[in-house]
């Protein structure tokens, strides 16, 4: 009556289904060893819910080289944001990034 729109959950989980099924399969396209052992930090830096510029503090970086990087990994992955780079490596899909992130000497 207020002018709102209700969409049944069924047809809200059809809708997403189909745009997790549209996202290339990284797996196929790239080994997992592809990415390089900085690009593999940045990711942990990520996954680890840090911004660009503790990653690149942490990693001796500036913070456009942590951003350029990601651009990078979003292109090559086919993702358009953090948040699904992240559920990407969550899935495993670069191997396990979790420990890989080492502090600046």
């Amino acid at each position: 009556m207020s002018g709102d729109v209700w969409v049944d959950r069924t047809i809200i989980q059809s809708l997403a289904n189909q745009l997790i099924d549209r996202w290339p399969d990284f797996e196929t396209s790239r080994s997992q060893n592809h990415l390089s052992g900085k690009e593999r930090q940045i990711l942990s830096g990520v996954v680890q819910g840090y911004s660009n510029r503790k990653i690149g503090t942490t990693l001796g970086l500036s913070e456009s080289a942590v951003k350029n990087s990601l651009q990078h990994m979003f292109a090559i992955t086919g993702v358009r944001s953090r948040s699904q780079l992240v559920r990407m490596a969550l899935q495993g899909s670069f191997g396990d990034v979790a420990d890989t992130m080492a502090p600046k000497d």
